[in-house]
């Protein structure tokens, strides 16, 4: 689990944004209301939202 993400903003979906950090891109699922918050595309961003999974 990560603690943060820091890179640039990529991509802002419905669910999710995609942040590209040192060439790897993470897909960080956000509520819709956070991602309405963040800033234009390619600007610094950093994320602190982590989503725990139960696996089965």
């Amino acid at each position: 689990m990560f603690a943060y993400i820091k890179g640039s903003l990529e991509m802002k979906l419905n669910d999710a944004v995609i942040i590209e950090a040192y060439g790897v891109g993470y897909k960080i699922y956000m509520a819709q209301n956070a991602i309405n918050k963040l800033r234009q595309f390619r600007r610094c961003c950093k994320s602190t939202y982590t989503l725990p999974r139960k696996r089965r």
